[in-house]
């Protein structure tokens, strides 16, 4: 990979770049195509130590798992044909919205947690304003009856 910063002059020859350019293809990332190519040759999902140990050898020394070769390969190839379809949900198992744990909060509670906390930030406001008003003024807001004494 970090030979694509510093030789610049031999882009399309470096293995790496099928890397990038299926990431780019599925709009995923590279490590997500790593996992997804995984899949593919083994049948099922790596450990994540040994994912980042094999990735981390390609970011680092530029070795690339045969497996990956032949997956990214298959990925561009399907895109150049017009068979690729980017937004298949299976290429995007591994995205960081479809990890999540847990529950959804529904947008009314969410509606009524933020109506609630502006109402709490008003109140707060409010009684700042009538800790710092001197006590003698009788009117908030104009117009306001002209006091004598």
């Amino acid at each position: 990979m970090f030979k694509i910063f510093y030789d610049l002059d031999d882009l399309d020859n470096i293995e790496s770049n099928l890397v990038a350019q299926a990431s780019s293809r599925l709009d995923i990332g590279e490590f997500q195509v790593f996992q997804l190519s995984y899949v593919a040759w083994h049948g099922h999902d790596a450990e994540p130590a040994q994912m980042e140990a094999i990735f981390f050898k390609y970011l680092y020394e530029d070795e690339m798992p045969p497996w990956v070769r032949h997956y990214t390969r298959q990925i561009i190839q399907q895109d150049e044909a017009g068979l690729l379809a980017p937004g298949d949900p299976s290429y995007h198992r591994f995205d960081a919205a479809s990890m999540r744990t847990g529950t959804v909060v529904p947008t009314w509670i969410r509606a009524i947690l933020v109506f609630s906390f502006l109402l709490f930030l008003v109140g707060v406001a409010m009684t700042f304003i009538y800790g710092s008003i001197p006590n003698d003024i009788q009117c908030w807001f104009p117009p306001c009856p002209q006091i004598t004494n």
